[in-house]
């Protein structure tokens, strides 16, 4: 993909936001992690631009007809230059160069963030209304969006974990070297010889690029904690956000939350498509570990693996490697409470309670002592995963600047628990908010009509 720069005047932020930046732009610099021993992975990385902002150029969805242009965002960079980035154009310049920028058109007040990731531009347009969606909820919500795009360096889509080659997905594969589906964190088709797969941006994989993207947001100088979400999350309009949205970031109980599926579900089998992080030692610390934990396509096999580690080194279980040892992600994933305590009653049986009375000094799972109920991590963005083997699109159309063009998206689910589509275009605008929202705080160049 091409890439259209525009040099604006020059003159970088002065202070603490400049040299945010610069540090995060200097290639192979491990310290911009900022989570002790498990950050040496981060050297991997090249520069990487931050103290950047980005907003809607052109929206270029119409509720019926054609818009006048296509979609496209522009970021402004914290050297002075800006680009642009559409879904024809904009794509190579994040794969050697990614940027996690702040949404101009947001709050900016507050200090805790709202983290969307996709590792390519291709990726993001897929599901632009739902991104737009959650721009304009996180801002009503007191959230300040951040947006990362950028791909991982090929070094680092391979796991490295002696524990994690020796696994018991590895052992079952009985192979050398053990599956490609074990180690490799990231596939695409086109850098993988898929010939199906080479134009088809929803197989791309965005589970790993967000803990770079996390630890990235929370380096930002005026950013003290941050709730992630996926970009596939929808929160339906209208939309009356609670009071309880920031309770996690307000309290100060916990420096990592994660939401759980249910209610009964076991303590370190949590989702990696929803949690909060904070800026503080033990937040960065574990969303260090749990990168350099990479083991297997899933980030929760790596991620269920970091929770009861975390638990383990701080004293609250006896937790020795027995997840990735004796379990493959289906077994820990299937794996009922009753088998836990019969097989690990030490660690992977107890309740966040238990662990709340056994470790006070243990950041990850405190509620403030409120047992009845688990704390909301942003409840109101209702997740649910698109199947990337039965995409359903809806498409957009507008005017290219060699022509007609259109543009294909996610048709999302709109309700909790159905699967509930809007009917028309333009319902499926209404529904997302895109239509009544503030054109003032939003103004999005008045493209949508």
């Amino acid at each position: 993909m091409a890439l259209v720069v525009a040099t604006l005047a020059t003159g970088a932020a002065a202070g603490p936001l400049e040299a945010y930046a610069a540090a995060w732009a200097t290639p192979g610099d491990a310290s911009r992690c900022g989570g002790g021993d498990d950050c040496a992975w981060m050297a991997g990385f090249g520069a990487i631009d931050a103290g950047c902002t980005f907003d809607v150029a052109s929206v270029g969805l119409a509720a019926a007809g054609a818009a006048p242009r296509g979609p496209a965002l522009r970021f402004a960079l914290a050297n002075g230059s800006a680009f642009f980035a559409a879904p024809a154009s904009g794509g190579g310049r994040f794969r050697s160069r990614p940027a996690v920028c702040e949404y101009a058109g947001g709050n900016g007040t507050g200090d805790a963030a709202l983290l969307v990731v996709a590792n390519s531009a291709g990726y993001l347009f897929r599901l632009w209304p739902l991104f737009l969606n959650k721009l304009l909820y996180a801002s009503d919500a007191g959230l300040r969006p951040f947006l990362w795009i950028g791909e991982l360096p090929p070094a680092l889509e391979r796991a490295d974990k002696p524990a994690c080659l020796a696994s018991k997905p590895a052992r079952d594969a009985k192979r050398e070297p053990p599956p490609r589906e074990l180690l490799e964190s990231f596939y695409d088709g086109v850098r993988h010889g898929g010939a199906k797969r080479a134009e088809d941006v929803t197989w791309v994989s965005n589970h790993y690029i967000k803990v770079p993207a996390v630890l990235a947001t929370l380096a930002h100088p005026t950013v003290a904690g941050a709730y992630y979400v996926d970009l596939d999350a929808v929160t339906p309009w209208p939309w009356s956000p609670p009071a309880t949205t920031l309770a996690v970031h307000a309290a100060g109980f916990s420096d990592v939350s994660f939401k759980h599926s249910r209610e009964t579900t076991l303590w370190w089998r949590v989702h990696g498509s929803r949690f909060y992080a904070r800026d503080a030692p033990f937040g960065r610390s574990f969303f260090a570990a749990w990168f350099a934990n990479r083991c297997s396509f899933k980030d929760q096999y790596a991620l269920w693996h970091t929770v009861l580690e975390a638990a383990g080194a701080h004293g609250c279980v006896a937790y020795g490697g027995e997840l990735w040892r004796d379990l493959a992600y289906d077994d820990a994933r299937k794996m009922t409470r009753g088998d836990a305590a019969a097989r690990f009653p030490g660690s992977m049986a107890l309740p966040c309670q238990a662990m709340r009375d056994a470790c006070p000094h243990f950041r990850y799972c405190d509620d403030g002592g409120d047992r009845h109920r688990e704390q909301p991590i942003v409840d109101e963005i209702f997740h649910h995963s698109i199947d990337a083997r039965d995409p359903r699109a809806r498409t957009f159309a507008f005017r290219g600047p060699a022509g007609d063009a259109a543009l294909d998206v996610e048709d999302a689910y709109l309700v909790a628990g159905a699967e509930d589509r809007a009917g028309s275009n333009a319902d499926y605008l209404a529904a997302l908010g895109i239509l009544d929202r503030d054109r003032t705080r939003h103004a999005w160049d008045g493209a949508v009509r």
